[in-house]
């Protein structure tokens, strides 16, 4: 485990060098919510790429569970991001309030233009091309065979077997 260098939002990484998950985080709260993402990837709803060590299988869905966890635990630590709303109870805690959310430098990690590894609809290890098109509209997966899963877009994916 590791603080404070990634401090408004965290992150939850593979470290391939040491083979372990790295929570990257800024006190508590933070913390809830990067182990949230530990969880998440136990019941294979979030993996990584082993080269690179990049989440990916995450979607809205499992980011407002962890921002649902952090607000859980200090409902300021959420309520305070800077979001197109404010979060004043952990229902308004919403995929479009995740979306909303700016980072420090003024980037939006999940909202248009942001992060292109967070789905728009819940995936996991055992979503299917369809699936994986509706998380990803634009990635251009519907050229693929129907059959196709990630383990085959994404050769070295390591995830909880």
């Amino acid at each position: 485990m590791k603080t404070g260098s990634n401090a408004s939002l965290g992150g939850t990484t593979y470290d391939a060098t040491t083979g372990a998950i790295v929570f990257d985080f800024d006190g508590t709260s933070n913390f809830i919510h990067e182990t949230t993402h530990g969880g998440q990837f136990e019941s294979q709803n979030m993996a990584f790429e082993i080269k690179t060590g990049v989440s990916i299988l995450q979607d809205l869905d499992d980011e407002v569970a962890a921002y649902r966890a952090q607000y859980a635990f200090d409902p300021a630590s959420v309520s305070g991001l800077k979001s197109t709303s404010t979060a004043n109870n952990s229902s308004e805690v919403t995929q479009s309030w995740v979306q909303g959310i700016s980072a420090s430098d003024g980037s939006t990690p999940y909202g248009p233009g942001g992060s292109t590894n967070t789905g728009l609809v819940p995936i996991n290890m055992k979503s299917t091309r369809d699936d994986l098109i509706r998380a990803y509209p634009n990635a251009g997966l519907s050229v693929l065979p129907v059959t196709v899963t990630i383990k085959d877009i994404v050769p070295t994916i390591y995830y909880k077997k």
